[in-house]
């Protein structure tokens, strides 16, 4: 399969997954987590730990933004915020008690 191929059929699936998702959330509503958070939790969900600035990356949130969602959600215990082991200095986010990477 040639690149351009394989190309067009990651981005029809990855269309796809989007509108699936979106079918299924649409008429869900939560009075606990917006939809913001939500998106949030579900990048947590593939790939955590995670920094703010990757968070903020993903979701072309800006960084304030990020940072009063994630407290949010750290004051809800859906997520946590844990320091590096390898550079004190960064904050990481995640899921409590699962594996980090």
């Amino acid at each position: 399969m040639d690149k351009h191929a394989l190309f067009n059929q990651f981005v029809a699936f990855t269309a796809a997954v989007h509108q699936v998702t979106d079918e299924m959330t649409k008429d869900v509503r939560s009075e606990t987590v917006t939809l913001v958070q939500y998106k949030i939790l579900e990048y947590l969900a593939i790939r955590q730990p995670l920094t703010l600035s990757q968070i903020s990356d993903c979701l072309h949130m800006s960084m304030p933004n990020t940072s009063r969602e994630l407290r949010k959600l750290i004051e809800k215990k859906l997520c946590v915020k844990v320091a590096d082991s390898e550079d004190r200095r960064k904050r990481l986010s995640g899921f409590p008690n699962k594996g980090r990477q």
